[in-house]
């Protein structure tokens, strides 16, 4: 019965008085704070609850000479390629299992050689790349490249 009653009686944008009394609260950050390079804001992990409110807000404190360090630019583009790519597989390694760059990277040769594949004109690698991956899911090696070159080189399991 709260489903259909509750929203009849919430305005589009509800106050803090609406909210409240339904145990919610109306949560916003405070603006970030300006730092100074030797110092690092970090946001509260619990908001501050005032005027039926919460707002979240930061503690600014001295960065130790890691967190500065890190702070650092990368002298080259390679160097922040590879920082990039670290930092991407250490982020997706709980969804993807720590495959790592070697299945990424692979797209675009998997994607190449569904494209040739289509056209009647892959290598002997490129076919046996294709026929194999749809033998291993019983697929048919065209259905299979039409998904690769739709999904980019990315196929789902």
């Amino acid at each position: 019965m709260k489903k259909w009653v509750l929203p009849s009686l919430l305005s589009k944008s509800p106050t803090a008085a609406e909210i409240n009394p339904l145990g919610a609260f109306i949560t916003s950050v405070e603006p970030h704070p300006d730092i100074l390079e030797t110092e690092i804001a970090i946001r509260d992990v619990m908001p501050t609850h005032s005027d039926g409110a919460s707002v979240f807000k930061w503690t600014v404190r001295a960065a130790t000479a890691q967190e500065i360090e890190d702070r650092q630019p990368f002298q080259t583009f390679e160097e922040a390629r590879v920082a990039m790519l670290e930092w991407i597989n250490d982020f997706l390694s709980p969804f993807t299992m720590d495959a790592g760059d070697a299945e990424p990277l692979s797209w675009i040769k998997k994607e190449a050689a569904a494209k040739a594949y289509l056209a009647g004109t892959a290598t002997t690698d490129q076919s046996d790349m294709i026929e194999t991956e749809a033998a291993v899911d019983g697929e048919i090696p065209a259905d299979l490249c039409a998904a690769i070159v739709a999904q980019g080189g990315y196929t789902q399991r």
